[in-house]
């Protein structure tokens, strides 16, 4: 792992006492096109941003000695120029801990474990994230065994067209509740959609629309408006899933 970030790439600094969960966040910044460079404690995070200007900092809120908030306050305190993005990253999410973060100069707050969406739209704040985990081969889209369960059911025959046809129009509703800051419509959309979503096999958006609503009975509403970038991009990539697996559906039952 090199030490010093390559500055042909955005760099991202990591700051993890836990070994393995320190090497896989350093991974997935790799595959959003940055290059991660990995501090094991506060010290060494003090110690790296006095060499190098980063263009995020992810943060481990609870490490020994020094921990994540006291870290980012040093920061704050010694910075010069622009301001460096810094993300707190914990394993133990609670309004107190949010409001120390946020105190102490954090910017965004993302919850172990880290889920590569959820980072992706974190990082988009403020970088050109390249990865990408919505249209990449293999992602699970559509949970074909729950798809395959409701295949042989002569109610899929208009469920699924009608989930098809109503999901552009459920996905901008909700956008729109989110604009015009009406959290209790947006949730209660986004925890009827997941339900709906998931009850068809539309995991990966059911998935997304499930953190939507967690963050919003939560409050953590910067990362409700970036996971919400994602929804059209889903809507288009499971449309055109479900409608494929009809389609193949529809040609098996015509030749058997």
């Amino acid at each position: 792992m090199s030490l010093r970030p390559d500055r042909s790439r955005p760099s991202i600094l990591v700051v993890d006492d836990d070994p393995l969960q320190r090497e896989i966040l350093v991974a997935l910044v790799g595959e959003f096109g940055c290059d991660g460079v990995g501090a094991s404690d506060g010290a060494r995070a003090l110690a790296a941003v006095a060499r190098s200007k980063f263009h995020v900092i992810l943060m481990d809120c609870h490490m020994p000695t020094i921990d994540g908030c006291e870290v980012a306050r040093r920061i704050r305190e010694h910075e010069v120029g622009a301001r460096t993005p810094i993300v707190a990253v914990t394993a133990k999410p609670s309004a107190t801990l949010r409001e120390r973060c946020v105190a102490a100069g954090a910017d965004g707050f993302i919850v172990k474990p880290v889920v590569p969406e959820v980072l992706a739209t974190t990082l988009r704040r403020w970088l050109p994230i390249s990865g990408s985990y919505i249209s990449r081969p293999g992602v699970d889209v559509i949970d074909e065994e729950v798809f395959q369960a409701l295949a042989s059911l002569d109610v899929v025959r208009h469920v699924y067209p009608a989930f098809l046809a109503g999901l552009p129009g459920d996905i901008a509703a909700l956008r729109r509740a989110l604009v015009c800051g009406d959290h209790e419509a947006a949730g209660a959309l986004a925890h009827r959609l997941r339900g709906r979503a998931a009850q068809l096999g539309a995991a990966r958006i059911a998935r997304v629309l499930g953190w939507i609503d967690d963050g919003l009975e939560e409050g953590d509403n910067d990362r409700v408006y970036d996971l919400a970038e994602l929804l059209e991009p889903l809507a288009v990539a499971t449309c055109d899933a479900i409608a494929a697996l009809l389609s193949t559906t529809r040609q098996t039952s015509a030749s058997s």
